[in-house]
């Protein structure tokens, strides 16, 4: 039990430093900015010439299709109705009750 509780507490540790840690970035390479004497903006691409800012695009996150809360109330309405539809039937090992 206690080695369980060690490896979640390290796990646990691990993700939260992990989280905290700056994303890396390739190193730069200051032997290319040296023998390039042109503006690194523009890039050619097979559509022409593009601005080398326009490449990256604020990630869009859509909407979930289904808000969380919806599949919430789903679960807990088809548990309540498994529960009414397959009552707990008493087991034939224990002690029966007289009925009357």
């Amino acid at each position: 039990m206690r080695t369980i509780l060690v490896l979640m507490l390290l796990l646990i540790s691990l993700g939260a430093v992990a989280c905290n840690l700056p994303a890396s970035t390739p190193a730069d390479d200051s032997s290319h900015e040296a023998t390039s004497s042109h503006d690194d903006t523009w890039r050619r691409t097979r559509v022409g010439w593009e601005r080398q800012a326009e490449w990256r695009r604020p990630l869009v996150t859509p909407d979930p299709p289904i808000s969380p809360l919806i599949v919430g109330l789903l679960q807990v309405l088809i548990s309540v109705t498994a529960l009414v539809a397959f009552p707990a039937r008493p087991s034939g090992t224990g002690k029966r009750f007289r009925q009357g």
